[in-house]
């Protein structure tokens, strides 16, 4: 939707729907060949497995994770400096870490130290990808699009 005295795109909640989902489903894919590279011994539907369920387990975790958050720290997201901002996206990626560790264990046959060594490396991976992801889709939309969005206006 364009505004009618300049142009500026609102992002939709459709948009970002599908934002979120393209991501998840470009994600999930990445995670699949990185666990077949490298992991090759295991069978391929150990790491489709993986790659599913983290992504699962992903999306649930960052709903839970954060209704809590914004119950601690109050609504006002755009109130929230930049140490606070830190701390949750470090405590965020922790904590998925730790609750996704038994499920690398368990579906890859993998003892703990090496779980944990192929869940940072799905982690170094997820941040890399988001980086390049989210401009890559910012750059398309403008491309597709012709405008950038307002912050002020963009739906939240």
């Amino acid at each position: 939707m364009v505004s009618a005295n300049r142009s500026v795109v609102v992002v939709s909640r459709r948009e970002r729907l599908f934002h979120a989902v393209l991501f998840e489903l470009l994600l999930t894919l990445l995670d699949i060949a990185f666990i077949s590279f490298a992991y090759p011994e295991q069978p391929v539907e150990s790491g489709v497995l993986l790659a599913v369920a983290a992504s699962a387990i992903a999306v649930a975790w960052n709903y839970l994770f954060n209704v809590q958050f914004d119950w601690v720290f109050g609504p006002n997201r755009m109130a929230r400096g930049w140490k606070l901002r830190v701390w949750h996206a470090l405590a965020f990626e922790l904590s998925l870490t730790l609750a996704l560790l038994p499920v690398v264990v368990w579906l890859m046959d993998l003892a703990w130290p090496e779980a944990l060594q192929l869940e940072v490396q799905m982690l170094l991976m997820a941040l890399v990808f988001t980086l390049l992801y989210n401009r890559m889709f910012d750059q398309l939309r403008v491309w597709l699009i012709g405008a950038y969005p307002d912050e002020s206006e963009v739906s939240r």
